[in-house]
């Protein structure tokens, strides 16, 4: 097969890890062709265009229109192959960093262009700043990288045909090297963004055992995230917490891993989950909250995660409730609004009096306001997580498990069957045969809109701004 990779650039992250591993798997039996806004590296597996027009609206000089980035487009892959390519799989079009794609992309299809949209992240999961209430592409396929996405893109009118799973691989991490681990500080291996939940790793980091403190490995790089992390500094080295912020910065990964004695994990939400799988691949356990919209794939390959914990929650007597449902109201409110969808007052208030019901709400759905007021009560309590641990058992022994070495082995072992390279080579190629095979289908963007406003995972982590 021609396969034409198409992605707004190619400079180190997520996606652009995902796509060089698809053109690696894939280079040795079809031709290939990668193109992007940037400029492309000298390491690649395939041949690489760089088409200016490509890159976030942002980051261009001049704009664009939908018939000249299509006929770019078109003009790349014949002047590679003159007849032109079987299949091209975009990466994250549904974003729109760049506006002139998605049109761009309707105009392909309609010459006779087969299509294959992968969604990595969505819009309508707390970035209304990159959604559009266009349509999104019809009677194209769609790929995503968990069992969730494709349940929700199913229930908004995709078939089952034209919506297909492919979860990212997992590259085993490198074994430790000649110098002895430390052993003595616990990894969270995360940038330390808002949606990381970083107040609840510095919560966790107070259960650790004596001798253990926790490293968090790299700092934010958005503006919008800069004021909390270091807002969450000043708390962690005022309360004298035992957590080391930016460890990460200058030293390899791997060698991170193999000095901790176990890692840790409080982000409320992830799109595939590498925190969950990759360190088993260097013989050590993870820790800390379970995401099972994410977890459910891995368990259901044996993966066993059964010791973390899925809600943490906690009294309202320990915050501000008022504000927290002022704050959540208007949050709420607001992303209705952002993605033309219509929400009554009453409506609203009684979604909160659910999530309320019990007086108690998830640490995770908490504002930084309201999670820096639980660790300062915490704090005063005379027993305050011993408090916290009787509310949840599962907290005690962090970092302890009766089987730990069986478990160790049955983790990585099911890691590297399911998620290794041969698996993810007879994945991808069969999703290209299948991706050539006409369908009729067409999203219903309202009802994915309201498939991830669910009251019981609505964060004010994500979907309101840090104002403190």
């Amino acid at each position: 097969m021609r396969i034409v990779y198409l992605h707004y650039h190619l400079k180190p992250g997520g996606v652009t890890t995902v796509l060089r591993q698809q053109a690696s798997a894939l280079a040795r039996d079809h031709e290939l062709l990668i193109l992007s806004g940037s400029p492309p590296p000298d390491d690649l597996a395939a041949p690489a265009i760089q088409l200016a027009d490509l890159d976030y609206d942002h980051v261009r000089q001049t704009a664009v229109g939908p018939a000249d980035l299509a006929d770019a487009i078109t003009s790349a892959i014949h002047a590679t192959w003159p007849t032109g390519c079987d299949l091209i799989h975009v990466h994250n079009p549904t974003l729109v960093k760049n506006r002139a794609l998605l049109p761009a992309l309707e105009r392909l299809q309609r010459a006779g262009q087969r299509l294959l949209l992968q969604i990595h992240d969505f819009a309508e999961d707390g970035r209304p700043e990159v959604y559009t209430r266009s349509p999104y592409p019809a009677d194209c396929h769609y790929a995503v990288i968990n069992s969730r996405d494709r349940s929700l893109l199913r229930a908004a009118g995709l078939r089952p045909e034209g919506c297909h799973l492919l979860p990212n691989m997992v590259t085993p991490l490198p074994p430790a090297g000649a110098v002895p681990p430390a052993r003595g500080q616990v990894l969270y291996p995360v940038r330390a963004i808002r949606r990381k939940n970083i107040g609840e790793a510095l919560l966790l980091a107070q259960l650790l055992r004596p001798g253990l403190t926790l490293g968090i490995t790299l700092p934010p790089t958005s503006p919008a995230d800069q004021k909390s992390y270091g807002m969450w500094r000043r708390l962690a080295e005022a309360q004298g917490l035992g957590v080391a912020f930016e460890v990460g910065v200058g030293r390899r990964f791997s060698e991170l891993v193999h000095a901790a004695p176990f890692l840790i994990t409080t982000s409320i939400t992830e799109g595939f989950g590498f925190s969950f799988l990759e360190p088993w691949t260097a013989r050590r356990a993870v820790w800390g909250r379970r995401l099972a919209a994410i977890c459910g794939d891995f368990e259901a390959h044996g993966i066993d995660l059964g010791h973390l914990y899925s809600h943490l929650r906690i009294p309202v007597e320990w915050f501000d409730r008022a504000d927290f449902a002022a704050r959540w109201l208007g949050a709420y409110n607001r992303a209705h609004r952002q993605f033309g969808l219509s929400l009554s007052e009453a409506a609203a208030q009684r979604v909160l009096e659910g999530l309320l019901l019990d007086d108690k709400v998830d640490f995770g759905l908490l504002h930084e306001t309201h999670q820096v007021a639980v660790l300062r009560e915490l704090a005063a309590l005379p027993d305050g997580m011993e408090a916290l641990t009787r509310r949840h058992p599962d907290l005690k022994g962090l970092g302890s498990l009766a089987d730990a070495d069986r478990r160790i082995r049955n983790n990585r072992q099911k890691v590297l069957d399911h998620y290794g390279p041969d698996g993810y080579r007879r994945q991808l190629t069969a999703l290209y045969q299948a991706a050539r095979r006409p369908v009729r289908q067409h999203i219903d963007k309202a009802a994915l809109c309201r498939a991830f406003l669910r009251p019981e995972q609505f964060s004010l982590l994500k979907w309101s701004a840090y104002d403190a």
